[in-house]
């Protein structure tokens, strides 16, 4: 009996030796399993944080391009408007010369009538004007084409 109780005590010290180191490794896994655990929990909150960071680059880059677009529809007008500008300068241009032709043939006429006036005078004889000059009637037809043109302007 000595012997079975000296095999029991052995035995039992054995299994208190690996109950010991079971609850050894026991506490060791629970240690890593909390580590690893919050390990987890700083993935995820890091993860979430990139997302919204992702998801702000998102909106800038959306109202970045609804800028860009905004400052090419801008462009557009102001383009249509240079262009609209420039025609109706080049159209007052034309205007402006096409009135310097008609009043250069009106110093002409007027100073083509005053010259028979006063030479008609000179002679003693009633001044006569010629209602049928070709010059004074163009003259008159460019002075009306002359208004539609100036009124357009």
């Amino acid at each position: 009996m000595r012997n079975l109780a000296q095999r029991a005590a052995e035995a039992a010290r054995e299994t208190s030796t690996l109950i010991e180191q079971s609850l050894g490794h026991a506490e060791r896994g629970v240690h890593t399993t909390e580590v690893t655990r919050d390990a987890f929990t700083r993935t995820a909150e890091n993860a979430s944080q990139a997302a919204r960071q992702v998801d702000h680059i998102a909106v800038a880059a959306r109202e970045q391009a609804d800028g860009i677009d905004q400052i090419n529809r801008a462009v557009m007008q102001l383009d249509q408007t240079t262009q609209g500008a420039a025609a109706t300068a080049e159209e007052s241009a034309s205007a402006a010369e096409e009135l310097n032709a008609q009043a250069a043939q009106l110093q002409s006429v007027v100073a083509d009538l005053h010259a028979r006036v006063s030479g008609e005078q000179r002679g003693g004889h009633q001044p006569r004007l010629d209602l049928d000059d070709r010059r004074l009637h163009a003259l008159a037809a460019q002075g009306r084409r002359g208004n539609r043109v100036a009124s357009r302007v």
